[in-house]
């Protein structure tokens, strides 16, 4: 009988017992649980006493002594409504009387001593077994989904396997829990490296799991993959969906053909043009550069200095002004590189940075590796 019996219903329980053996319950309850306050003991046939005892911040639990176990079986579901639905019977048998040697040295012989720790240590291996077969019946699972945000940033080369790594996380400490982890792909060009399918990943109490996914994509662009999937713990609740985890992949080309635009700094009569190029491959012969502008009016496309010293002079009519530019050969790889042009307005008229950001719609550059017809002229 636990210590922490109210020694009052405890001696209640020994006299009763003298008259013969009484059966014992005990259910695992929450730790603010209590009987109301109008409840009698002979409501429930064959019950004569109980005590309620709170074990930790988490549990409870309730221990009842019977009249027979025939009596207990006949008011389990009565009593079982009284201790709510989250109540678990994780003990029952009956009361062994307590027979005193009439020689108070014997309990001190080795003997004695090593049978009642090892009584102690089966009844709390009992306890406990019978708690983790509670857990495994009824756990709720609880796993997250992660991965590291900075490997996950990293630009990919396209045409070129790459893995993501995906970490399960098991944050319920009492029991394991298992998960099958399923990547859902959005956007053409993106595929599954390695034809497996999904499998499921056993993850102990407060443990994390790894598994590796591998993916290629055709050609350049963001992709966006969301990791989905189930989970379940106990073998008595359902399985459940995992919270989804989404990232987006940036995916360059090997030749960056097409780089981006867009405007760093400008005054009412001109503007610096930033051109972002994103190459996943080194390019040992350089690269050579068209930028072109529709419909220029009086504005020319100039190099600066600090970031082109390969360019022919600029030119410009009625319908475009262009300038053509080599850039040289560079081992940098999946690592931008930036280069400066300079709009310049030759007229008179004057533009804010949102009429600068409109002209830019009308610039377009290309870029490709050069050969003796793509630069021309003398080099400035």
């Amino acid at each position: 009988m636990p210590n922490s019996v109210d020694p009052a219903v405890k001696e209640l329980a020994e006299k009763a017992g003298q008259q013969g053996p009484l059966y014992i319950t005990e259910h695992s309850v929450p730790h603010d649980f209590d009987f109301p306050e109008n409840f009698r003991v002979d409501a429930v046939p064959g019950l004569l006493f109980y005590e309620v005892i709170v074990q930790n911040a988490q549990e409870g639990h309730v221990i009842a002594w019977w009249k027979s176990h025939e009596a207990f079986e006949a008011s389990r579901e009565p009593f079982a409504k009284l201790l709510g639905s989250t109540a678990v019977l994780c003990f029952q048998g009956f009361q062994v009387p307590h027979r005193p040697r009439r020689n108070p040295v014997g309990l001190l012989r080795p003997t004695a001593i090593v049978a009642a720790v090892g009584g102690v240590v089966a009844l709390l291996t009992g306890l406990s077994t019978l708690q983790d077969w509670a857990y495994s019946m009824l756990a709720i699972p609880d796993c997250t989904l992660w991965t590291d945000p900075e490997a996950a940033a990293k630009p990919k080369a396209s045409g070129e396997p790459f893995a993501i790594q995906i970490q399960i996380k098991n944050r319920h400490l009492r029991a394991s829990s298992t998960a099958i982890i399923t990547p859902v792909l959005s956007g053409n060009g993106l595929k599954l490296a390695d034809d497996t399918d999904s499998y499921a990943v056993r993850i102990g109490p407060g443990k994390a799991e790894v598994q590796e996914f591998r993916f290629i994509a055709s050609h350049g662009g963001h992709y966006e993959i969301s990791f989905e999937g189930k989970q379940r713990a106990g073998s008595v609740i359902p399985s459940s969906e995992i919270p989804s985890l989404k990232k987006t992949i940036d995916v360059w080309d090997s030749l960056d053909q097409s780089p981006q635009v867009s405007l760093v700094k400008s005054s009412d009569r001109s503007a610096s043009v930033s051109v972002e190029v994103h190459n996943a491959k080194p390019t040992p012969y350089g690269m050579a550069f068209e930028a072109t502008l529709a419909n220029p009016g009086e504005v020319d496309i100039r190099p600066d200095k600090r970031s082109i010293q390969h360019a022919e002079d600029p030119l410009r009519n009625v319908d475009f002004a262009l300038l053509r530019w080599v850039m040289p050969r560079s081992g940098d790889v999946l690592t931008a590189q930036t280069l400066r042009l300079v709009l310049q307005e030759g007229g008179v008229t004057t533009r804010s940075a949102d009429e600068w950001n409109q002209l830019l719609k009308r610039l377009s550059v290309h870029a490709d590796e050069p050969d003796e017809l793509s630069f021309s002229g003398d080099q400035k």
